[in-house]
């Protein structure tokens, strides 16, 4: 769905999502060239690092708010009997025997 209908010609080159693509391209080539590759890498750094550090965050509220005690309950696959979440209810079954 486009939001403009630039043309009313549904067949043939300059049909409205040729005539989009052509459009979005132009200003990205535009950009390219009046910025240079300075501009390229600058939002790619830009998106990296925002894409980063979100990852980041979401995998710590991921770790911080889901126990090794809920995993059995969407486990359909076994994993819960892994040596990693084995040694998880281990060391949780420690911790809070020393409280």
């Amino acid at each position: 769905m486009l939001p403009w209908q630039l043309t009313t010609q549904t067949t043939g080159l300059l049909t409205n999502e040729n005539l989009y693509a052509i459009l979005i391209l132009s200003l990205t080539s535009l950009y390219a060239i009046k910025g240079g590759m300075v501009s390229v890498v600058a939002t790619e750094v830009m998106q990296f690092t925002i894409l980063t550090v979100t990852s980041l965050i979401i995998g710590a509220v991921a770790i911080y708010q889901v126990s090794p005690e809920y995993v059995p309950e969407f486990d359909s696959r076994g994993l819960g009997q892994s040596i990693f979440w084995l040694e998880a209810r281990a060391r949780i079954g420690r911790a809070s025997s020393t409280r």
